[in-house]
């Protein structure tokens, strides 16, 4: 959250959903399946490693992200792990470095009917108060939670539109992330279709279950997105009681707004029950209402997946989800030091991943091991070698492929 000016942090909404609804029914049966996937284990897990209750593994090493704040280096640290998650997902990540201290970090999957149409569900992954530890869970490892689970459900599913999950950093200095990412891909005539920013999803002290919907019936089709949201809480039984507000809260929609983005906003009650724990060292776990943050994340989500026409996979014909193997190219190429290779499994099999140099000489066994299907990453650590182009072998029963990959130091 905003860490500018308390009142109108008070005021803040800050889970902002921009999108617009696509002209074709969805199949509901799709919304309904992925509501029975919205884990509450998931989101916590999410939740704890994002505010350093638990450890993560990044490059080998056990680390707890115990800040995120721009200015102690913990942002770089969540960054890497949430990207590491992705990857791990089978999607095409990029990362938007704007400051010496701050990246935005966004995944895409292409749509199939109209990938023209670009639906956003983002969130800010720095916290505040300005120093370690700022463990932010509510504000907003929350909300980035609730995208990353959102990110997990939808590898698995197609969809009409273009799918993108957005990570804005520096939000607490006054949106800068998502300032310079609507500056940067917006600022002309083209508008994403829509975008859902989350941000302070689950503080419900008093269980009466209420929820802000921040809309703006002024700008592109806000109001719409609102009331699909609405609807979607009704119609599959959520439990939310929804206030609608209008004026603006003070998170990442207000950049978009300033695009004239279609953009709605979700959020717990800001307005009347701020977060007694919010920018403060106790901002943790053990204050969230988790039934409450559970409905939240679900609501999220669904409109999410409604709006850019998810579909149940067909598995009448041949996809990438179904291929014995498939290798993605690694990430980052180039790279210095560490890059992660990640690949496809439909079935549990044995895998094994060899490096080479150009001229064919055998550099290290990277894995040769049983997994099981599914994305699957594994990490090179380089170390000492050389700049240059290196290849990787990967072998899994009869499939063997290899693909270059370029260490630049």
């Amino acid at each position: 959250m905003h860490a500018k000016g308390k009142i109108e942090i008070r005021l803040l909404l800050l889970l902002v959903v921009i999108f617009v609804v696509p002209a074709l029914a969805v199949e509901t049966a799709a919304v309904e399946q992925i509501q029975t996937q919205v884990e509450l284990d998931s989101l916590i897990y999410f939740v704890q490693a994002l505010s350093g209750e638990v450890p993560v593994q990044l490059n080998g090493e056990s680390i707890r992200i115990t800040t995120r704040n721009y200015a102690f280096g913990g942002n770089e640290y969540a960054f890497e792990w949430l990207k590491a998650n992705l990857i791990r997902w089978g999607y095409t990540v990029e990362e938007q470095p704007f400051a010496d201290t701050g990246r935005n970090l966004f995944a895409t999957k292409p749509g199939t009917a109209t990938p023209e149409q670009i639906y956003i569900l983002c969130a800010h992954y720095d916290s505040w108060p300005y120093f370690d530890p700022a463990p932010g869970a509510d504000d907003n490892a929350s909300g980035v939670a609730a995208v990353l689970e959102a990110a997990r459900i939808l590898s698995e599913y197609q969809s009409d539109a273009t799918l993108l999950f957005g990570f804005w950093d520096e939000e607490e200095l006054g949106y800068v992330g998502s300032h310079y990412y609507v500056d940067t891909f917006w600022s002309g005539n083209e508008k994403p279709a829509g975008v859902i920013n989350l941000d302070m999803l689950a503080y419900d002290a008093n269980g009466d279950n209420l929820a802000i919907i921040n809309t703006h019936v002024d700008i592109a089709q806000s109001d719409q997105l609102r009331q699909e949201m609405e609807n979607l809480n009704s119609s599959l039984g959520i439990g939310l009681s929804i206030q609608v507000y209008e004026p603006r809260i003070a998170s990442d929609q207000n950049s978009f707004w300033d695009g004239l983005i279609s953009t709605i906003g979700l959020h717990e009650d800001v307005l009347n029950e701020i977060n007694a724990y919010y920018h403060s060292v106790n901002d943790q776990i053990e204050h969230f209402n988790l039934p409450y943050y559970h409905k939240m994340a679900e609501l999220a989500i669904l409109t999410f997946a409604s709006v850019s026409g998810v579909q149940i996979p067909d598995t009448s014909v041949d996809s990438y989800d179904r291929l014995d193997f498939a290798l993605l190219q690694n990430y980052p190429n180039p790279f210095n030091a560490t890059t992660a290779i990640t690949f496809r499994l439909s079935d549990p099999a044995q895998v094994r991943i060899r490096i080479y140099d150009l001229n064919g000489r055998f550099v290290h066994e990277l894995t040769n091991a049983f997994f099981p299907a599914g994305n699957q990453t594994v990490f090179w650590h380089a170390g000492n070698l050389p700049t240059g182009l290196y290849l990787y072998r990967f072998e899994s029963g009869a499939h063997v492929e290899t693909r270059k990959m370029l260490l630049q130091k």
